[in-house]
């Protein structure tokens, strides 16, 4: 009774009418916002139409339901909405509106749509659709031209998937790794890890670049706090040979090859074992263990784990 009145309080006749039948229809108990929202909706805001669809996406202020959401999301898209006919994208792209995969024609149907009005993450998403061929034909050099137009707008995502395209065998554009590393700059500036991740192995390899280890381990340092197992591994083996402008320290060489090991990587294990193998870094010689982390690294195909492994007779 409350929300009655406070809405009536506020709107008159026709609009309060309404607004009580919303309340009757949705068949919860609705707070003033939302049944604001789903007046604006219904009298045709695609803005409010967009809004509404997120909250039964999400469930939230209203029950979780995709189809309402989907149904929503076209009335605002049909209104030519960029952000609405994204959103119709991803939904059919991940199989939310049906299983994934039977969808996707409509789903680059959608993603064209938002796309062709200049946003970036139709852009790149549509882009990544031909790169896999999914609900198109496989084709990359279209891939590299709606992933270019997303990263000249600042989309991370896309700045990197240029990078890779640029570092690798010229798939959609020349090879050429002062362009990836162009690339893979501007998007590890935004903090995209994947990108961090590879600027530093182009240093580390000279790629692009003058071979660089200090610059290397700066990014490697920033993707290792991050979690990213392979660069704990790495700055462990800066730390151990005392590179990049590093002090040698087994001690700082042994927690990194933890956190790398403790994260599943193999390299982080053999390396790990070795240091207990051999009693260094601040650890005990402990063949039990050495030989536990080489058996872990083993199973995962890791070679130089099972060469140790074999020179220990096991």
């Amino acid at each position: 009774m409350r929300l009655f009145q406070r809405i009536s309080g506020r709107l008159t006749g026709k609009v309060f009418l309404y607004l009580l039948g919303a309340v009757l229809v949705l068949g919860i108990a609705v707070n003033v916002p939302t049944i604001t929202v789903y007046y604006r909706a219904s009298q045709g805001d695609a803005r409010a139409q967009v809004a509404l669809g997120y909250m039964y996406l999400k469930g939230q202020g209203l029950p979780k339901d995709s189809a309402q959401a989907v149904s929503w999301f076209r009335k605002a898209a049909d209104q030519g909405l960029a952000e609405a006919q994204y959103n119709l994208g991803v939904i059919y792209d991940e199989g939310r509106a049906a299983p994934r995969g039977t969808t996707d024609v409509e789903a680059i149907n959608w993603y064209r749509k938002a796309a062709d009005q200049g946003l970036a993450s139709a852009q790149f998403n549509l882009g990544m659709m031909y790169h896999e061929g999914r609900g198109v034909q496989q084709n990359d050099v279209e891939a590299v031209n709606w992933c270019r137009k997303a990263a000249d707008q600042g989309h991370a995502k896309a700045q990197y998937i240029l990078g890779v395209a640029y570092s690798g065998k010229g798939e959609g554009v020349p090879q050429n790794d002062v362009e990836a590393v162009n690339w893979y700059r501007k998007a590890a500036d935004q903090g995209l890890v994947w990108a961090e991740h590879n600027l530093g192995v182009m240093y580390h390899e000279g790629q692009g670049v003058p071979r660089n280890d200090v610059e290397a381990v700066k990014w490697f340092r920033k993707t290792a706090d991050q979690g990213y197992v392979q660069d704990q591994y790495r700055l462990g083996q800066m730390y151990e040979t005392g590179r990049g402008g590093l002090r040698k320290d087994e001690t700082a060489a042994v927690s990194w090859y933890r956190k790398a090991a403790d994260g599943g990587d193999a390299n982080g294990m053999t390396n790990l074992g070795r240091m207990y193998e051999h009693g260094r870094g601040g650890l005990p010689k402990n063949s039990a263990q050495a030989v536990k982390l080489y058996r872990k690294a083993a199973q995962l195909e890791n070679t130089d784990a099972q060469q140790a492994l074999k020179r220990l007779g096991l």
